[in-house]
């Protein structure tokens, strides 16, 4: 009788146990989200009352669910929570690179960190972002074969709008992309467009070499290389580093005009011959 009556004891005491862990298990950010998501001001609110640090993990766990199907990509949770912080205390692009790299993070939330890093979305200020620290993060992605290819895809494409965007302040002083500017960036030689001309020759021979590795990914090999090289040589034509050997890329690739795949590539090869066929001239 007594054997029982403690056994009864401790499993009460257990459940009571039990109990409390489990109402004592802290709610994630993004389920205390879910709660209010139908009131946009509760929403606004509450994301006004978190840190930046949370802001960023409620990223990630926003994220999260969308990798897992449960959230539709084209949610603007994200969009929303980085402009309040940005209002707020701001955002650097250093911020999004550290967010991008944390290997645990979901895939979602790391791709559009890379992306926004590079300026895209108005996040960060383009002025101040650090371009040798963004490229060498961006390079680190795109080599790193245990990383998503989503993942070393946006790096490819971020790594090049981050030389763009140098190509115009080097060679006219904004970041502003005016069509006005083009002339001058393809045919510009001053010091700072041969700087930068140095840190587009080091991310193309890196693209080069992995476009023709069969162990890189097929949709960075044949989508975001091409991609990234178009966007470079749209705006340095002619001087882009290592022209040719992109031009011959592009011819081959091209070749292969039966793979749907390879229409990136057919773009380039357009922008490429549209770049050959100038005739340079000084700026005015």
């Amino acid at each position: 009788m007594k054997r029982t009556l403690l056994k009864l004891i401790i499993l009460s005491v257990f459940h009571v146990l039990v109990g409390r862990s489990i109402a004592e298990q802290p709610v994630s950010l993004f389920e205390q989200f879910n709660r209010i998501r139908s009131d946009e001001e509760a929403v606004v609110a509450f994301i006004r009352s978190l840190s930046k640090q949370q802001v960023f993990d409620l990223c990630n766990q926003y994220g999260a669910a969308v990798d897992g199907g449960v959230e539709g990509n084209e949610g603007m949770l994200i969009e929303v929570a980085l402009m309040e912080v940005k209002q707020k205390e701001g955002i650097s692009s250093s911020d999004l690179l550290t967010c991008a790299g944390v290997d645990t993070a979901s895939v979602h939330w790391r791709r559009l960190a890379l992306r926004y890093a590079s300026g895209t979305g108005s996040f960060v200020e383009k002025q101040q972002i650090d371009s040798e620290s963004a490229l060498r993060s961006y390079s680190g992605i795109i080599t790193n074969t245990a990383v998503a290819p989503v993942l070393r895809g946006e790096a490819c494409e971020a790594s090049a709008r981050v030389l763009v965007d140098g190509y115009f302040m080097a060679a006219c002083g904004t970041m502003d992309r005016d069509k006005s500017h083009r002339a001058l960036i393809r045919t510009a030689d001053t010091g700072p467009c041969r700087t930068q001309d140095r840190k587009a020759a080091a991310f193309i021979d890196l693209v080069l070499t992995l476009a023709q590795e069969e162990s890189t990914p097929e949709d960075v090999r044949g989508n975001s290389i091409p991609k990234a090289l178009r966007m470079i040589i749209h705006e340095r034509g002619l001087k882009t580093p290592r022209f040719d050997q992109v031009q011959g890329l592009s011819e081959r690739e091209s070749d292969r005009s039966s793979d749907p795949k390879r229409l990136p590539y057919e773009k380039l090869l357009r922008e490429v011959r549209v770049a050959a066929a100038e005739v340079e001239k000084e700026p005015k």
